[in-house]
C-alpha cells in the first residue's frame, strides 16, 4: 500500500504498487468499487476486454470513500518510443459520478505529481488517449499550465506546436500500433475498448474543447493528447508548486 495516505472529504487517497503488492483480490476490489459508483461508463465490458488495466501500471492512486469503496482511480505507466523518447502514459482515469467537481479529482492528480517529484523522475512528456474533453482539460492544466510547456493538439489553433506532431506520431505507434492516426487533429481511429464504453457523450465546461471533440471524434475514437514540458528541472519546480497549497484552489474544475 501507499507510503502516504491523504485524507480528502470523508475518505482518503492511497497509493498502490501493482509491480510489488498487487493481487487479484485488490484488483477485483477496485473494479467492483468503480462499477458500483461510475454510472456513465460500461466498465464491466471494459474490465473484461482489458483485465490488466490496473495491474500493469507503475503508479496507481485510488480514492477510497468513507465506506471503504474505491471511487476514483488515476493510473500511469512509463513507456518509450522506438526512437527512445520516454513518456508517462496516463493509462486510466475514473471518478464516481457523485464525486465529480469535488476536490477528489484534483487531489489524485496532485498526489501523482508529488510522487513523481519525490522520485526525481518527473517526465518531460505526458501522453493520454481519451474521448473525454474533461480529461484533455486536466492534462492541459496539470501539464502545460502548471509548468512552461505545450499541449498537442491545440484545440484553439489550426497550427500545432512545433515538433509535437512528429512526437505524436511516434507515441501513437506505441499506444495504438495498429490504429489509423490522423496527426493533424490527434485522432486515433477506432481504438476505444469497448467501442461503446461511453453511454453518453461526455462534456466539459470549455466550449472550444467540447466542439473539437464533437467535430473530430466518434465514440470509438480517442484523442491522443500530449503535454511536452520545456525545462529539465521540472521535479524541483513542481515541488515548489506543491509546497504552496493554494495551487489546489487555482486548479479547481
Amino acid at each position: 500500500m501507499s507510503s502516504f495516505a491523504r485524507a480528502i472529504l470523508e475518505g482518503s487517497i492511497i497509493e498502490l504498487h501493482p509491480a510489488r503488492t498487487f493481487d487479484e483480490q485488490t484488483d477485483a476490489w477496485i473494479k467492483a468499487g468503480l462499477s458500483k459508483t461510475v454510472h456513465d461508463l460500461r466498465l464491466e465490458k471494459l474490465f473484461t476486454q482489458r483485465p490488466d488495466i490496473f495491474s500493469q501500471t507503475d503508479y496507481l492512486l485510488v480514492y477510497v470513500d468513507q465506506w471503504r469503496t474505491p471511487s476514483a482511480v488515476l493510473g500511469a505507466c512509463w513507456a518509450h518510443t522506438r526512437s527512445g523518447i520516454e513518456f508517462l502514459h496516463i493509462s486510466s482515469q475514473f471518478i464516481a459520478n457523485g464525486l465529480r467537481r469535488t476536490r477528489v479529482f484534483v487531489e489524485t492528480w496532485l498526489a501523482l505529481l508529488e510522487r513523481l517529484a519525490q522520485q526525481d523522475c518527473y517526465p518531460n512528456i505526458f501522453a493520454l488517449k481519451t474521448y473525454n474533453p474533461t480529461a484533455y482539460r486536466v492534462m492541459r492544466r496539470y501539464g502545460a499550465e502548471l509548468l512552461p510547456g505545450a499541449i498537442y493538439p491545440n484545440v484553439r489553433s489550426s497550427v500545432q506546436p512545433h515538433g509535437l506532431t512528429e512526437v505524436a506520431k511516434d507515441i501513437a505507434a506505441v499506444l495504438a500500433p495498429t490504429a489509423a492516426f490522423q496527426p493533424a487533429v490527434g485522432r486515433l481511429v477506432g481504438v476505444g475498448q469497448p467501442a461503446d464504453l461511453y453511454i453518453v457523450r461526455p462534456h466539459s465546461c470549455d466550449v472550444a474543447v467540447d466542439c473539437y471533440f464533437q467535430k473530430h471524434l466518434r465514440p470509438s475514437d480517442r484523442l491522443l493528447t500530449i503535454v511536452c514540458l520545456e525545462q529539465p528541472e521540472n521535479g524541483e519546480a513542481i515541488r515548489a508548486i506543491l509546497r504552496n497549497r493554494s495551487i489546489q484552489r487555482q486548479v479547481q474544475e
